[in-house]
């Protein structure tokens, strides 16, 4: 079993104990990573998202993949809409002439 079908069991069988029958519609197994600090004063977050290879078969027939998310203070300043194969190439999807202006206001 992969960590994301260990995950279903487990939730699965909690919420049907405190809650009720719970159906499954989707599941989606990821690693999240949070940078936080500032840029000239600014609060920033850049949360960078993994999907494990192998873990979700049904989204990305397995493939690792990756997203980014840039946050200022007052919310997003840009992110990766879809998935990416790499980091790198998350990173470069990025509109980063947005997050500079953002931050500059």
């Amino acid at each position: 079993m992969t960590k994301r079908d260990d995950l279903k069991v487990e939730v699965q069988k909690k919420i049907e104990a405190e809650v009720g029958p719970l159906t499954i519609d989707s599941i989606e197994y990821t690693v999240t990573h949070e940078v936080r600090g500032t840029v000239d004063g600014e609060s920033v977050a850049v949360v960078v998202t993994q999907y494990p290879i192998g873990e979700n078969p049904e989204t990305y027939q397995g493939r690792e993949m990756w997203r980014v998310d840039v946050l200022g203070g007052d919310g997003p300043l840009d992110r990766v809409q879809n998935p990416q194969e790499s980091l790198a190439l998350a990173f470069d999807s990025l509109n980063w002439n947005r997050v500079k202006a953002s931050l500059s206001r």
